[in-house]
């Protein structure tokens, strides 16, 4: 299912505009389920956690469970929602925000790299040549060579 998010209440699922809550409330497997399990009281209590635990194993069936996580991680509803728990979602969240930042980290590196490559192009061909490889596996061998170089130094 191609889902989209158009805003918060709006999706576009192959091509067709849909109103999320609309679409839950038509596919959800918690329309018939007691809706207590999916927003329990704010205790601390077995039951609580008992409750959470049977909406979870219902959302695990349910066949928009995608799209309710989806939409719940944009609003931040109270319950479960998706198969997850408030703070579930914020785990989710913060998972998502540190792998979006990692990527981004990965992306910047591999940018300088190529610029580095760029300017050292030179001495780059010239290891290429000695150690009969191509350019760009020569200045991988020369990076890992200069970093040897580095932690011996610091060492």
């Amino acid at each position: 299912m191609g889902v989209v998010f158009i805003d918060e209440d709006h999706v576009r699922i192959n091509g067709n505009m849909v109103n999320v809550i609309e679409e839950l409330g038509k596919n959800g497997a918690c329309r018939e389920a007691d809706p207590d399990l999916f927003f329990p009281e704010n205790t601390k209590d077995r039951t609580m956690f008992e409750a959470i635990s049977k909406a979870k194993s219902i959302c695990y069936q349910c066949p928009v469970v995608d799209l309710c996580l989806e939409y719940a991680l944009r609003s931040d509803p109270y319950g479960v929602w998706g198969a997850t728990t408030e703070a579930d979602r914020k785990q989710i969240r913060i998972d998502r925000r540190l792998r979006r930042d990692a990527d981004r980290q990965k992306a910047i590196r591999e940018r300088k790299n190529i610029e580095q490559y760029g300017q050292a192009r030179k001495p780059v061909e010239r290891k290429a040549s000695n150690l009969r490889t191509t350019a760009p596996e020569a200045f991988k061998k020369l990076n890992a060579e200069r970093s040897e170089a580095t932690n011996l130094m610091l060492s």
